[in-house]
Order: structure tokens, then C-alpha cells, then sequence
């Protein structure tokens, strides 16, 4: 994406993650901006969303890749563990589409869209 022109904002829990990955892409000439947030926190989201739109627009794609977990068998894994693991693909995905759906959604509806 960045190698086309594209402006990358990225969210993540550890800052030293996203650090790592803003290196990457800067180092290929990219721009990137980052954001530490909790994805599975709507007001954490919602809040950022904001400060991303403000900053920079109306984002034009949205890739939702949030996860985490380990590779355990059920009888290794308590209860709070699996809710937890399911929890942050869910609510990050769900999480980051409502905080920017009411700003994607006119220009959606604005051109001849071939989903619709």
C-alpha cells in the first residue's frame, strides 16, 4: 500500500509493536501514523477514531487484523483465558468499524458502488 502512495494508520496495544512496524514502513519511504489503544475498548476506540479523523480525513480502506492468543488445547485454557482471546478479534474489528462508519458511509453511498 505505502509503496503506491498510501497513508497507513495503524492501532495496536503495544507501543512497541507499532513501533517496530512505523519502522518498517518508513524505511520504504512510507507514511504511517500510530496509535496505542486498547481495541477492545469502544470509548478508547471511539476517541482515537476521532483524533485520526480530525488529523487526517475519512479513512479510505480499513483492514481489520487485531488477535491474540496461544495455541493451546481446550483443557489448557481457562475460561476467563478463551473469552479474552475471542474477545480482542471480535470487539477490535466491531470496535474500529462503528468508530469510523459514520464517516465512511456518505461517500460510500455517493458513488455507483458495485457491493450495493
Amino acid at each position: 500500500m505505502v509503496k503506491a502512495g498510501g497513508r497507513v494508520v495503524l492501532l495496536a496495544r503495544r507501543k512497541e509493536a507499532l513501533d517496530r512496524v512505523v519502522a518498517e514502513i518508513t524505511s520504504v519511504g512510507g507514511q504511517v501514523w500510530s496509535y496505542s489503544v486498547d481495541l477492545a475498548d469502544a470509548n478508547a476506540v471511539t476517541a482515537v477514531a476521532k483524533q485520526i479523523t480530525e488529523k487526517l480525513g475519512t479513512p479510505d480502506i480499513i483492514i481489520n487484523n487485531a488477535g491474540a492468543g496461544r495455541w493451546l488445547f481446550v483443557d489448557e485454557t481457562s475460561p476467563a483465558e478463551a473469552v479474552e482471546m475471542m474477545a480482542v478479534p471480535y470487539f477490535a474489528a466491531f470496535n474500529v468499524t462503528h468508530a469510523f462508519l459514520s464517516a465512511i458511509l456518505p461517500s460510500f453511498y455517493s458513488v455507483r458502488n458495485p457491493l450495493l
